[in-house]
């Protein structure tokens, strides 16, 4: 492999790479129904309107999912890894490249929502009520994958695990007592026994 096609790979995999991931924001903003009136979010709308809004006029949505946008990143995703392949010398199956796209489009997803709860949680600890834009975007993109979490965390009661720590200590406290009186009751039966 020569020096050109080094080259070749780098641009492929940064410019296609690039657009793939704001398709794929674009797509998890929609999933969960993310504040796109953010600027961050106009960024992105803007960004892949030029490619999407054509697509739409051929391929519709399905239940709320944006099937174009499913469509693209494939289309995208399976260009990219051809490319790589074809400047690498090899020649890739078509069917083992658009199952391999969808591989690595969940990988970038997941990746996508881990590193968005991970900033999510440290810019709560500089400023737990910023009015950034980053920080109100995170806060709607991530509030309805971590609200289920919540849920089951929280589950069985109305308070938070601080107050079910005093509860146990409560309950630790009001045992220790009673068997503190049930000995020195005890206790006191033995000296009446004598």
């Amino acid at each position: 492999m020569n020096y050109l096609s080094d080259t070749g790979l780098f641009l492929i995999d940064t410019i296609l790479g690039f657009f793939i991931l704001i398709v794929m924001f674009r797509f998890l903003l929609q999933m969960t129904r993310a504040d796109f009136y953010n600027p961050l979010s106009q960024f992105v709308v803007k960004a892949s309107n030029p490619v999407l809004t054509p697509l739409r006029r051929v391929v519709p949505g399905f239940l709320g999912v944006d099937l174009a946008a499913i469509l693209l990143l494939i289309v995208l995703e399976s260009l990219r890894l051809m490319l790589i392949n074809l400047l690498m010398g090899h020649s890739p199956n078509l069917l083992g490249l658009i199952i391999l796209s969808c591989g690595e489009l969940l990988k970038l997803a997941t990746y996508v929502i881990i590193f968005s709860i991970f900033a999510r949680a440290i810019l709560s600890w500089f400023n737990p009520s910023s009015r950034h834009p980053m920080s109100r975007l995170l806060g709607s993109f991530t509030e309805p994958l971590l609200s289920p979490a919540r849920r089951l965390i929280y589950w069985g009661s109305r308070s938070g695990p601080r107050d079910r720590i005093y509860r146990a200590h409560g309950v630790l406290e009001a045992r220790r007592a009673a068997s503190s009186r049930h000995r020195s009751s005890a206790a006191v039966g033995t000296e009446k026994s004598r």
